[in-house]
């Protein structure tokens, strides 16, 4: 029960700073532009300044054997996961069919997962939240854009290669394989910089909450479908098969916690930017958020209990 309400009480905490972003966008204090800048400083800065500073420590050969299992799984999740929206969604129309395979394939993993991570499994889970967001990264800028914009000319070695997310993983894996120890100025910065990882996000998501009628979604039998698919069943399939495997602690947890999270933001973002359905991914990532206040204590809890 202990497990349950510590991930309850996280998540919760989660949503408290959800409602600051409800808030403000009620208030008028932010606007879209405001929203936007905000997202685009996470992702470009302080996502990064998470993944270093999970990094600074004395280089350990199991720790890098575990980092090296951790992308293993994510990689091999995420391809499971193209398969399984390739076959769910093929009949909805062109754009519809866009925006609820990619909802489904890409969750909030930085925005909710990475805090969630940390707060609960200290450094080493963020080492294996960042092993999941390198692979996330990959996929999101190969067939995420593929699949948005219909266009392969879309992928480019350097836009996967240059993400905010790959350099972090990039210059973290150097510090840790070489032990370099980051002087304290610098070494402060980044902390400073990483602990708005959990409020920021927060508020951008509340923000998109306050946008959208969350219960149109519910009489939308595709739409359902998506979010059981991202809450429930990729998660527990994922709990399943790695606990049949022999994974265990912390990296059972980690990764359930990767792919209990739900829509992620970018969702939005990449309809925005290639015509898609807007309005049905602003309302997948709303209703699927407010639900993983449910699924993902229960879903994690259980996780904790029996790893």
């Amino acid at each position: 029960m202990s497990n349950f309400l510590t991930v309850g009480s996280q998540v919760l905490i989660l949503f408290s700073l959800m409602l600051i972003g409800f808030a403000c966008n009620k208030a008028k204090i932010l606007n879209e532009e405001a929203n936007k800048r905000i997202s685009d400083l996470v992702v470009i800065l302080v996502t990064p300044c998470v993944i270093i500073q999970s990094f600074q420590r004395e280089f350990d050969e199991k720790l890098l054997f575990k980092i090296c299992i951790a992308l293993l799984i994510s990689f091999v999740a995420h391809l499971a996961m193209i398969l399984s929206v390739h076959f769910i969604f093929r009949s909805q129309l062109d754009k519809r069919r866009r925006v609820l395979s990619f909802a489904s394939v890409f969750s909030n993993a930085g925005f909710i997962a990475l805090p969630l991570q940390s707060a609960l499994l200290g450094a080493d889970g963020v080492l294996m939240g960042a092993a999941y967001l390198v692979v996330f990264n990959i996929m999101l800028w190969s067939y995420g854009i593929t699949l948005m914009s219909g266009d392969k000319n879309m992928i480019t070695p350097k836009k996967i290669l240059f993400s905010p997310g790959i350099i972090g993983v990039v210059i973290g894996m150097i510090v840790f394989l070489f032990s370099i120890k980051i002087p304290y100025v610098i070494s402060s910065t980044i902390g400073y910089m990483a602990a708005l990882n959990v409020p920021l996000p927060m508020i951008v998501v509340g923000y998109y909450l306050a946008k959208t009628n969350v219960l149109e979604v519910l009489r939308d039998i595709q739409s359902i479908k998506c979010i059981f698919v991202r809450l429930i069943a990729f998660p527990v399939a994922t709990l399943v098969i790695l606990y049949l495997c022999g994974v265990r602690e912390t990296m059972l947890t980690a990764m359930v916690i990767a792919m209990s999270a739900p829509v992620g933001a970018t969702t939005t973002m990449f309809s925005e930017k290639f015509d898609c359905d807007t309005p049905l991914s602003v309302k997948l990532i709303s209703l699927s958020t407010l639900l993983s206040i449910i699924t993902m204590p229960i879903i994690v809890g259980f996780t904790q209990t029996i790893a």
